[in-house]
């Protein structure tokens, strides 16, 4: 089995960002997906910032697959609508 390198994480955020601009949504809208695919937290759990979110590289790639997968000017529900198909 051959193995491939680990993707630069620079590389992959630029292309993210780019990918952001095209389809018109930021990383606001990625972080009320991983918000909605969490689902409501326990009363005892604190919640993080409303500005945070982490995520391994493979779902930076996720992220990435599925903005390449829309149009131009896509928007907001179709980007949350993929996202949370893949992920929820």
């Amino acid at each position: 089995m051959v193995e491939l390198p680990e993707p630069d994480p620079n590389e992959l955020f630029a292309q993210i960002e780019a990918e952001f601009r095209r389809v018109g949504v930021g990383w606001d809208t990625l972080i009320e997906v991983s918000r909605i695919v969490a689902g409501p937290r326990p009363p005892n759990v604190p919640t993080p910032p409303s500005d945070s979110f982490s995520g391994d590289l493979a779902a930076f790639q996720d992220v990435l697959d599925v903005l390449k997968s829309l149009p131009d000017n896509a928007g907001r529900e179709p980007f949350i609508s993929a996202l949370t198909n893949i992920w929820g």
